[in-house]
């Protein structure tokens, strides 16, 4: 009878207890061992989340955790490959919940993210009313830049959808209201895109910048696809990155979320696959 032994050494010296899980979870989920350049991600980014090296020290990985937001991180099976079960695990839950991929085949998946298209979608499982229609938040991360008013990233409906880079080069986006969250132009789909939801106030945010704050009540809760399947809107884009339900993040949590998430893009594959400037790991 084999068994599977997985192997550390020195650079596991400072390990985190929730990394390991998520690491056992996808393992099982796989039945693959997760490569070093990936492990090494996978603590990297726990460790973020819970405010080691980023700028403020934000402790996200709770805030997260009492909101029951639900992040998947995408961790490839290798530097060049991947598929739909090392896709589907959330990390909020340690790799225990998963997500579900709609009418994607297995060439759209690679290590380099996910590619959408015309009736795909990527259910993270929460229901509408999990959260509050008030404190409310969603973001994902692009790879690819293009532009056309049918393409949409993230939403279910006319309450809830952004589209980060239309025919006329705007970014728009809803999030828990039928009005959009000011206009703003955008040259540029690619890095990443949140719009989140405190009480009376609506947000967009690229990179970890708030580029426009509106007066916009929530009025309603609306479940959130990935890859928004809505009508003619969808999204052809490359993604490596999604979570729904996040809490209404201040200025100093979006940009210790970016950093974090920056960071996990640049180590999760030998050369990474960020858009923009590298971020060392702690």
């Amino acid at each position: 009878m084999s068994r599977r032994v997985t192997y550390f050494n020195s650079s596991f010296a400072s390990f985190d207890p929730d990394a390991l899980e998520f690491i056992t979870n996808w393992e099982a989920n796989t039945s693959a061992v997760m490569q070093e350049t990936q492990r090494l991600a996978v603590i990297d980014w726990y460790r973020g989340m819970k405010g080691e090296g980023t700028p403020n020290g934000s402790n996200l990985l709770t805030i997260a955790k009492t909101n029951g937001a639900r992040i998947f991180i995408l961790i490839p099976i290798d530097d060049i490959t991947s598929n739909a079960s090392a896709y589907e695990l959330d990390a909020v839950s340690n790799g225990v919940i998963k997500g579900s991929y709609n009418n994607f085949t297995s060439g759209d998946f690679t290590a380099l993210g996910v590619v959408g298209g015309p009736t795909k979608s990527f259910d993270s499982g929460v229901a509408s009313n999990s959260y509050s229609a008030d404190n409310f938040g969603y973001a994902f991360y692009s790879r690819t830049n293009s532009r056309a008013n049918t393409h949409a990233d993230a939403g279910s409906g006319s309450d809830g959808f952004v589209q980060t880079r239309t025919a006329s080069n705007t970014f728009n986006g809803r999030v828990n209201n039928s009005v959009d969250i000011g206009l703003i132009s955008n040259m540029d789909s690619r890095g990443l895109f949140q719009l989140q939801r405190g009480l009376f106030v609506g947000d967009k945010v690229k990179n970890g910048v708030v580029l426009v704050s509106d007066i916009r009540p929530g009025s309603t809760n609306t479940k959130i696809y990935t890859f928004h399947n809505y009508l003619t809107l969808y999204s052809p884009r490359q993604l490596c990155f999604y979570a729904v339900g996040l809490q209404y993040m201040s200025t100093n949590e979006l940009t210790d979320f970016y950093t974090i998430n920056q960071r996990l893009q640049s180590t999760v594959i030998t050369g990474g696959r960020q858009i923009g400037t590298a971020i060392a790991p702690i």
